[in-house]
């Protein structure tokens, strides 16, 4: 039990260590906004904390199907959210071709809602493929 212990000391800080390194050189590179790499890490850890305790090896095609619902459903109020309260959901876009050297290198398809909403097929996928 003592050695399980003295495993998680070395292994969490270190994964912690490789996501801020990671989430560092993306922000580096331009990939990101600092806004953006928080809040994918904020998000990923809010939905790890929620699947963890979940069964998914044994969800059936419809559950992987209330999940692609709830996320799509997600996308969809944060879009409408943001343009009730006059918030542009575009916006990032717009910074990225005010920042970048050459407005040819930003794609759209790398906007965080755009990556949301592009991404609605994995359960699916997952609940057709199990």
């Amino acid at each position: 039990m003592r050695r399980h212990r003295w495993i998680g000391f070395i292994v969490w800080p270190t994964y912690l260590l490789y996501l801020g390194v990671v989430g560092a050189s993306r922000v580096f590179i331009g990939a990101h906004f600092p806004h953006q790499v928080i809040l994918g890490l904020l998000m990923g850890f809010a939905i790890g904390c929620l699947m963890t305790p979940l069964d998914v090896d044994a969800w059936k095609m419809g559950e992987y199907a209330v999940v692609s619902g709830v996320i799509s459903l997600t996308c969809v109020s944060i879009y409408f959210g943001w343009m009730a309260l006059g918030i542009d959901p575009r916006e990032s876009t717009k910074l990225a071709l005010d920042a970048c050297d050459d407005p040819t290198y930003v794609n759209v398809s790398t906007n965080p809602l755009y990556g949301m909403m592009r991404n609605l097929a994995c359960p699916l996928g997952l609940g057709y493929a199990l």
